[in-house]
């Protein structure tokens, strides 16, 4: 396991049900992980609008929480389940407290369901793979899991903190492009510079503001 050497919790939290339940970690080591990124709220609009027009939208869970309801059955291995997004109105249904708009719901499929143990892991939107493309596969951080029914994979929607919020961007961007960690910017930071190209002898760095 990597261990962390810097956390920020996002200011004023005060409980998973009142929203806000974020916190960024800065990692103790580099490490290999395929191409992901924060929702800057683009992705959110866009499972909003499949919603509204009766699309259902698949996401990626991820996690090392209780893979049953029996008691310790959690997880040494991170494990994945493919869920679907739930609209905000939908999921007030499901709960006596208000689904803020900061939150993001995740769920309705029999039987899988994200559950105690997984909170803080991501909640992801994959977008399609082009066939025959070098793209790689883009993966979109759209929600933070946070809670849920007492018992996983009732039909109960997951309540997640949703990432493309406006406020929640902004302060995950404001600590990972700050000022001191610009050697370390992802390419989705506002102003990146690319690394200087050695293999062609130099040149010039290129502005690359996220797409």
């Amino acid at each position: 396991y990597v261990t962390a050497d810097q956390l920020h919790r996002y200011p004023g939290y005060k409980s998973a049900q009142e929203g806000n339940d974020l916190v960024v970690m800065r990692l103790s080591e580099p490490t290999d992980i395929e191409y992901v990124r924060p929702d800057d709220g683009t992705v959110s609009a866009y499972l909003d609008e499949q919603s509204e027009n009766g699309e259902r939208s698949s996401l990626l869970a991820m996690g090392f929480g209780k893979t049953s309801n029996i008691r310790n059955s959690f997880s040494d291995t991170v494990h994945e389940v493919d869920l679907f997004y739930v609209d905000n109105d939908l999921c007030n249904g499901a709960y006596s407290l208000p689904i803020l708009p900061n939150m993001l719901c995740s769920g309705d499929v029999a039987g899988a369901d994200t559950c105690n143990g997984d909170s803080g892991g991501p909640i992801i939107y994959e977008s399609p793979k082009v066939p025959g493309s070098s793209v790689p596969q883009r993966r979109t951080v759209v929600g933070v899991v946070s809670f849920g029914s007492a018992m996983c994979a009732t039909g109960v929607p997951a309540v997640n903190a949703r990432v493309g919020h406006e406020d929640h961007y902004s302060w995950i961007e404001g600590i990972i492009c700050s000022e001191e960690n610009n050697e370390d910017w992802p390419d989705w930071c506002p102003g990146y510079m690319e690394p200087e190209e050695k293999k062609d002898g130099g040149g010039e760095s290129v502005s690359h503001p996220p797409p």
